[in-house]
């Protein structure tokens, strides 16, 4: 966006703005964190998803991605 476009938006709304985008990172925050890891250990030791734990990893990305699903749905 450039700065002529921004200057016609009203400040209240700028911090408005602002603000629900933080909100919004704080949501999402957490699941990022989890798919982020979970992406880094498959590169650096992928010998530690075995088959007694993949269930849980699975679990742990399902949950993450949900969250995720549910802000951007709200």
């Amino acid at each position: 966006m450039n700065q002529e476009v921004v200057d016609r938006i009203p400040f209240e709304i700028q911090q408005r703005i602002v603000y629900d985008f933080l909100l919004l990172r704080e949501d999402i925050q957490p699941s990022i964190s989890v798919l982020v890891s979970y992406r880094k250990l498959l590169q650096v030791a992928p010998a530690t998803i075995t088959p007694d734990n993949c269930q849980q990893f699975m679990q742990s990305i399902d949950q993450a991605i949900e969250q995720l699903e549910w802000c951007y749905q709200t």
